[in-house]
């Protein structure tokens, strides 16, 4: 939702950059990397363990977006 509200308010770099992390970059690292920490059991949590990391990197990043207002461009 925040990536879609980021879009909306034409601020679509933000918002791409969202969709990017969300299904490529977190998504291998926490594949990748997790296992070899934690054990192979770890993969049935690799969900919800990248959903939460996008999900405070999307905030942080809509609330720094947020200082500036919305300014459209005409």
């Amino acid at each position: 939702m925040i990536s879609s509200y980021l879009y909306s308010t034409e601020r679509s770099l933000q918002a791409a950059g969202i969709s990017v992390l969300r299904s490529i970059i977190v998504n291998l690292a926490v594949i990748l990397i997790l296992p070899y920490i934690f054990g192979e059991s770890v993969i049935w949590f690799s969900s919800l363990i990248y959903e939460t990391i996008v999900l405070i990197v999307a905030v942080a990043l809509l609330k720094y977006s947020e200082r500036n207002g919305i300014r459209f461009h005409k």
